[in-house]
């Protein structure tokens, strides 16, 4: 019946759907919720990647906030793609510091030419998202080393 309107049918376990559905799905209505926390909006000269974000957090806020709650309550895979995506926020101003190689293995800047700065730079960035037990990640200009501490503000900073 559904294959002769067009759609194609994936026979998938709950738990395969599950993980399937938290990387897909929960991503799309974090990003989309975290874009509309942070009030972002169109503005005269966005790009076209700035105007699919918004229509990203247009589309995730049309719907209501408890089809955004249920995908992270219900689904225990969202929690591990959650905590992944917060992972990666936190390793993403070391990144773009050139003090860090992405994990994906593209290579860094460094090995284009351009070196990283060594002194007299700063990078800040805080996101609240106390339920997940945010570390607060700091870094002093010039140094390697990496103090990672517990916050219980629910606020997550990162000082390069």
């Amino acid at each position: 019946m559904f294959s002769g309107k067009g759609l194609v049918i994936h026979e998938l376990s709950p738990q395969e759907h599950d993980r399937q559905v938290a990387r897909s799905q929960a991503v799309v209505h974090f990003i989309g919720r975290l874009l509309d926390e942070m009030q972002f909006r169109r503005t005269a000269i966005d790009a076209r990647t700035a105007e699919e974000l918004n229509l990203i957090r247009e589309t995730i806020c049309a719907d209501k906030l408890d089809l955004s709650r249920d995908l992270f309550r219900y689904n225990e895979s969202t929690r591990d793609v959650v905590v992944h995506l917060k992972q990666s926020c936190d390793r993403l101003p070391a990144l773009l510091a050139g003090i860090e190689s992405p994990s994906n293995g593209e290579a860094n800047g460094a090995r284009d030419g351009i070196e990283p700065p060594t002194r007299g730079f700063s990078v800040r960035c805080s996101t609240k998202l106390s339920y997940l037990g945010i570390e607060k990640l700091q870094m002093e200009s010039g140094s390697d080393d990496i103090t990672r501490s517990s916050t219980n503000s629910g606020e997550a900073s990162a000082l390069l």
